[in-house]
């Protein structure tokens, strides 16, 4: 069998996890840098090749992809789909995960609680709406991963020069109510019919869990509530490989944010999570070969 690896802006070390496991189940492991890749059109059939390799002779891919160059990841993927190769996600939830206020608005349709949130793209509406939410408001850059983009302000003035900011910026402001909690979330990581409980713990006084921003992590037993809302998302989404964000509190846990492509936290579980992925991938596409 055959596997490629698509891989954006991610570290060596990660890229190296992946492909030293893969090379453990499948026959053939290929790694596509996303820069390298191109998609071609005529003659009624789109082909996506990686130098002269045609994407649609492997068994399966597997996209390591964030948000960096989303629009044309957003026509990979939609190219992919077509030719019948296994995908541990599906476009929808590609584009869900890349948009934050999308993935709430969507997850919130299948009656899982979330933030209250806001979006606009006018400055003065969201301060308005900010100020409905009630400070402290956390804010959110729709397309910021790993923690960067998000910020907690604690009033009116810190949140005006912000604000105007982002408008120089063309970015627009989700406004969301902040929940405290004591520096730490949990991760549901869905892995097929598994899901893995991960919780992350921020460092100091660093409000933000996430281990990128100096953060910590740890094998931890879910909840059976966070454990079935996990799985509803990834099936909503269409996902099987996800990372699925929560924070606990005193009323049960509150949707955060997922992810399609979950962080292995290396230096915490070494490839053991890069395996696992990997195998779910493998057993898929054996379990559908003729």
């Amino acid at each position: 069998m055959k596997l490629c690896i698509i891989s954006g802006p991610e570290g060596d070390d990660v890229k190296q996890h992946f492909l030293e496991e893969a090379q453990k189940l499948f026959d053939t492991v290929v790694y596509a840098p996303l820069h390298e890749l191109r998609i071609e059109c005529g003659d009624g059939k789109t082909t996506i090749l990686n130098k002269n390799t045609d994407l649609s002779t492997f068994d399966a891919i597997y996209p390591r992809v964030f948000v960096h160059d989303f629009l044309f990841i957003e026509t990979l993927i939609d190219a992919l789909e077509e030719t019948g190769v296994y995908l541990p996600f599906s476009l929808e939830g590609y584009q869900a995960t890349i948009h934050k206020f999308l993935s709430v608005e969507r997850v919130a349709r299948i009656g899982v609680p979330v933030p209250d949130s806001s979006l606009t793209i006018t400055p003065h509406v969201a301060l308005a709406m900010s100020k409905k939410i009630g400070f402290p408001i956390v804010l959110k850059l729709l397309r910021g991963f790993g923690g960067k983009g998000v910020m907690m302000l604690k009033s009116e003035e810190e949140l005006r020069p912000v604000l105007d900011t982002l408008q120089v910026f063309n970015e627009f402001p989700l406004s969301q109510k902040f929940i405290p909690n004591e520096g730490h979330d949990i991760r549901a990581l869905v892995i097929g019919d598994d899901v893995l409980g991960i919780k992350r713990q921020s460092e100091g006084t660093e409000w933000r869990a996430n281990v990128s921003q100096g953060g910590s992590a740890e094998l931890v037993d879910l909840d059976e509530n966070i454990t079935e809302m996990a799985r509803q998302i990834a099936t909503f989404l269409g996902m099987d490989i996800c990372g699925v964000d929560f924070i606990e509190t005193p009323d049960g846990p509150v949707f955060l944010e997922v992810n399609c492509t979950p962080g292995i936290f290396k230096d915490y579980f070494g490839s053991g999570l890069a395996k696992k992925m990997l195998e779910h991938i493998y057993n898929r596409v054996s379990s559908s070969s003729p």
